[in-house]
């Protein structure tokens, strides 16, 4: 029988931002790549953003660095992240 443990935590505030960090394992430079962040998101090592398959998020301003692709059916402001709202809404692209 095999035992299973948590080897990493992360805890996210509402935005994306990372807020804590635990590593289970005392060589954590042997865990597996893992690029999937926040609710999916692809995590950009060199740039720190995240990508959702049309655009890049930036979890440190809580918005997107390129417009919606949707444009105006989007929302007023093609920038935001889940209408300013992410504990509510998602962004569907």
């Amino acid at each position: 029988m095999c035992c299973h443990s948590t080897l990493y935590e992360c805890q996210y505030n509402a935005y994306g931002q990372i807020i804590n960090e635990t590593y289970h394992q005392d060589d954590f430079q042997s865990l597996p790549d893992n690029p999937l962040r926040f609710q999916g998101q692809y995590y950009d090592e060199e740039t720190g953003l995240h990508y959702n398959l049309n655009r890049y998020y930036d979890p440190f301003t809580g918005r997107y660095i390129t417009q919606d692709p949707l444009g105006i059916l989007g929302g007023l402001n093609s920038y935001q992240y889940a209408g300013s709202d992410p504990i509510n809404w998602v962004d569907p692209l």
